[in-house]
């Protein structure tokens, strides 16, 4: 991926994490998409429109972690997440505590990826100060909530 340079351990791994990540993603996209269908009917037609435009994106981007990894896995996980995401989403509808579970989990995850790239590797800088200003962060939220 693009923060994944050279054929060193550390890169691997990474691009091996941005491809379950964005597996994840495609799986919180198709749950996305079976809820509108779910709640908007015909109407979602036309409001579902930004997630496919948006997964056609992902999908062309994802290509430098197919050439990266190259594992015919990878290539059948990033195409069937959106499908499964969507089957997931359709078969857990009416189980709406079990869906959430489910989309929480997925989104856990993704926060998860997010958070872990933010965080300087090796001797490229101070992980302290993202922990720090994490914490700035959280206290600001929760001294805002109070008031």
């Amino acid at each position: 991926y693009q923060h994944a340079t050279g054929k060193s351990e550390l890169a691997t791994y990474k691009t091996h994490f941005e491809a379950a990540g964005l597996a994840a993603y495609g799986l919180i996209l198709g749950i996305i998409i079976a809820l509108f269908f779910e709640t908007y009917g015909n109407l979602a037609y036309f409001l579902i429109a930004p997630f496919f435009v948006r997964a056609f994106a992902i999908s062309v981007t994802s290509k430098h972690i197919t050439e990266k990894i190259g594992s015919r896995l990878n290539r059948l996980l990033q195409s069937v997440s959106p499908i499964v995401g969507t089957f997931i989403g359709l078969l857990l509808i009416a189980n709406t505590t079990l869906l959430f579970l489910v989309f929480s989990t997925a989104m856990g995850f993704i926060l998860y990826i997010v958070v872990r790239d933010m965080i300087p590797m090796g001797k490229e800088g101070k992980p302290i100060y993202f922990v720090a200003g994490t914490l700035i962060t959280i206290a600001t939220f929760l001294i805002f909530s109070k008031v």
